[in-house]
């Protein structure tokens, strides 16, 4: 048995962490792993046995347990997380200001939770319904070789190359930015 059971699956006791064994808050209280709630044959707590309802995707994680899991100092995972109320890495602050701080990949996986199946089908119904000159600007974006892009929002700019625009991804993000971006057309400076 390991020295904290709060941080073990009490079914498989495998420890809770961010991929496979993230902790499962279950309606009547108790929490299991993901890993133990994939493999539940009933729709029944492993631990009481309390029947539910609730579809399995719909299961929230235990945050509580998640911000154990990330305050402990043998943690293998050392990013500072990401805070969720912030929307921004977290700080110092934000632990003493009780907010919820979910590992990087937590986050990730929560902010796209359904947003990847979802697109596939929206891409296709943007380019049957896309205007001509949204596919003007499409077929610009996808016939370069290599675009610089600039993304100015709530943090500070980010900047880089989309390189390889024969890769499906970036197909997609550029024909989603020809469609949905409102792009203009940039002012040329001077060559001096």
């Amino acid at each position: 048995m390991r020295s904290s059971p709060t941080m073990d699956c009490n079914i498989c006791f495998e420890p809770f962490d961010q991929g496979g064994h993230l902790p499962k808050a279950m309606p009547c209280g108790h929490t299991v792993c993901l890993a133990c709630l994939q493999r539940l044959q009933n729709r029944k707590c492993p631990t009481c046995q309390q029947a539910f309802q609730v579809p399995l995707s719909q299961i929230p994680n235990n945050y509580t347990v998640l911000q154990f899991l990330q305050a402990r100092p043998d943690r293998t995972d050392k990013s500072p997380g990401w805070c969720s109320r912030c929307s921004a890495v977290a700080t110092p602050q934000c632990r003493g200001q009780q907010h919820v701080v979910l590992g990087v990949r937590e986050a990730l996986e929560q902010l796209l939770q359904g947003a990847l199946p979802q697109a596939s089908g929206q891409l296709e119904r943007l380019k049957n319904q896309c205007q001509e000159d949204e596919a003007v600007r499409a077929l610009a974006l996808l016939s370069g070789e290599a675009w610089e892009v600039t993304l100015r929002g709530q943090g500070p700019p980010l900047s880089g190359t989309l390189r390889d625009t024969k890769d499906p991804l970036i197909k997609a993000v550029l024909f989603v930015l020809a469609t949905k971006g409102e792009l203009k057309a940039a002012a040329t400076l001077p060559v001096l």
